[in-house]
């Protein structure tokens, strides 16, 4: 299900600006209030069932870099919060937006179960990630595009273009992506149940 992110939103414009800040889309430019990681692929269940689904084999993929803000940790990750445990400047303009913009669209939420902003940049090579599935038990995928990119999402066999304030809302499935060719490419990525 493809969605709109509405700009009348609890936390919409708060969470943008935090995310993007004034000066994006200038790849030299991090937001300092968000602590970034250098990454790699986070094909943490890249099994052969997956690339099947996808209809690309893994010797096509490959590991790329990303930068990524955890918002959430991955519960397979995580120890209970603490009072004293560092958050993510965008824990609650986050939790404000998702809650409404599935309220607004009538899904039912239960639990947030992670949340990350990830930006991907033209590596040269153009290899996609792994096939994955975020879990490897039952939830559903939110993905918000910040931005117009051309660094596709590919659900099983369909093929998403990134296009600014669309939020892709899906049941488990095996996906993957592609990096940008120019630019970058900012998701914010959530799974829940």
């Amino acid at each position: 299900m493809l969605i709109e992110a509405s700009s009348k939103t609890i936390g919409y414009q708060y969470l943008r600006s935090l995310i993007l800040g004034e000066k994006f889309p200038h790849p030299e430019v991090i937001i300092p209030e968000l602590q970034w990681q250098l990454s790699k692929s986070m094909g943490l269940f890249p099994i052969e069932e997956c690339a099947d689904r996808c209809g690309i084999s893994n010797e096509d993929c490959r590991d790329g870099q990303f930068l990524s803000h955890t918002i959430i940790d991955r519960p397979e990750f995580s120890k209970p919060l603490t009072l004293n445990q560092n958050m993510s400047v965008l824990l609650h303009p986050f939790m404000r937006f998702m809650h409404s913009t599935l309220q607004q669209n009538g899904i039912k939420l239960k639990e947030i179960l992670r949340a990350n902003v990830n930006t991907t940049f033209p590596d040269g090579a153009n290899y996609p990630s792994y096939p994955h599935y975020d879990h490897n038990f039952e939830h559903k995928m939110f993905i918000w595009y910040l931005h117009d990119s051309d660094g596709d999402t590919v659900c099983e066999k369909e093929r998403i273009t990134p296009k600014k304030d669309q939020i892709l809302i899906t049941d488990r499935v095996a996906h993957y992506s592609y990096p940008p060719t120019k630019g970058l490419r900012t998701i914010l990525v959530s799974t829940f149940q």
